[in-house]
């Protein structure tokens, strides 16, 4: 396998199709998938068009949480793609309308991909507000043997929380998902930290009404505002005239469990008129949450560690990185981000393709997670 990064680039014709022709001559083999990552709003086909008739290739991607990167930099406003091509099989699907059918779209999407090696990993890209990734998860997992991986995340829109895309061939696509089943020799390895904590002095508070991913209430009264009275107990005081879910992430809500970092984090994503909480992932009534909390130097900790974690202590230099990072990282990190992409990297330079997120996906051997919030997550051959 071989993975050639390209960008940040300007949203700009010549610019782009200058980086692409670049990464096309450093691959040296045909391009067997590309994966970009951009800005919300975007004029689609007349950027997507020329990309896969340059390249030939399957391509698929997703809009960003306000932030893309290679190990080159990062960007807001331009894209970051990556090539890969080599030893290494590819096969891509799209699945539309999951909002009202998201076991049967997953199940035909999943039943096309007859990977070529055995060793099979999947990216996955999706509509954040047209499922459930606790839900979406499930549906991978029952429709494909327990061997395969899973890594990818939810699209973004740079934290205005109106409608996300996702990327395949020359269109953007809401209600949607698409999925690219890599498979190849080599075994991938996956990963997921986040660095969240309890936050001190708050409350264990019990969901008491809950369906999928939209709490109705907690301790007997509408979610919103017992959070809303909890983030102001505990000092976090909102702004009037900014973006509340923008306030609202960086104190998201966490569940303790027995693996991994002990927390699994769910972020806000919308309030309801009748006071109730669309969060990152579903949760069940009886289950106990916290406000968590994450300082810039620890969720920078969190990167590096996840960076050993993936490479293992290997040394070795790797063939193709792929990072999901949450946008709420980005938000708590502010202008501190380059260092979290460095730590992303590590001590070994090698091409690198990133981007903010609103809910990641790990799901690998050894894990009974699938679905994350405020994580980063790394998937590397």
């Amino acid at each position: 396998m071989r993975m050639i990064s390209f960008g940040p680039v300007p949203i700009d014709p010549r610019a782009v199709r200058t980086a692409l022709d670049e990464a096309l001559d450093a691959l040296g083999t045909p391009a067997k998938l590309v994966v970009l990552y951009t800005p919300i709003d975007l004029h689609y086909p007349a950027l997507l068009g020329p990309i896969v008739e340059r390249t030939r290739a399957p391509l698929v991607g997703a809009t960003t949480g306000g932030v893309a990167f290679t190990e080159r930099g990062a960007t807001s406003e331009g894209l970051v793609g990556a090539l890969l091509g080599g030893d290494l099989d590819v096969q891509v699907g799209l699945a539309r309308g999951i909002c009202a059918g998201l076991k049967e779209k997953v199940r035909a999407v999943m039943a096309d991909m007859q990977p070529k090696y055995p060793m099979v990993s999947s990216l996955v890209l999706a509509d954040a507000f047209a499922c459930d990734g606790e839900a979406l998860v499930a549906a991978l997992g029952e429709n494909r043997p327990l061997y395969w991986r899973y890594f990818g995340g939810f699209a973004g829109d740079c934290q205005t929380y109106r409608g996300t895309r996702v990327l395949f061939g020359e269109a953007a696509y809401d209600d949607a998902l698409v999925v690219a089943t890599i498979s190849s020799p080599f075994q991938g390895r996956i990963r997921a930290r986040h660095g969240f904590e309890i936050a001190p002095g708050a409350r264990a508070l019990r969901v008491t009404s809950a369906a999928g991913n939209a709490v109705r209430a907690i301790e007997g009264r509408p979610a919103a505002d017992v959070y809303r009275e909890e983030l102001d107990r505990l000092g976090v005081r909102l702004q009037d005239g900014q973006n509340l879910l923008s306030q609202m992430v960086c104190h998201s809500l966490g569940m303790s469990t027995p693996f991994g970092e002990g927390l699994n984090v769910r972020a806000p994503l919308k309030l309801g008129a009748d006071g109730s909480m669309s969060l990152g992932g579903s949760i069940v009534a009886d289950r106990v949450v916290h406000v968590v909390k994450a300082t810039p130097d620890r969720v920078i900790e969190a990167a590096a560690r996840l960076t050993a974690d993936t490479l293992d202590g290997s040394g070795a230099k790797p063939r193709a990185h792929f990072v999901v990072d949450c946008g709420i990282r980005r938000l708590i990190l502010g202008n501190r981000y380059a260092e979290q992409i460095a730590a992303f990297e590590g001590p070994v330079p090698h091409p690198m393709l990133g981007f903010a997120s609103y809910g990641e996906i790990a799901r690998h051997g050894g894990t009974m997670q699938g679905f994350h919030n405020a994580t980063a997550v790394s998937a590397v051959w």
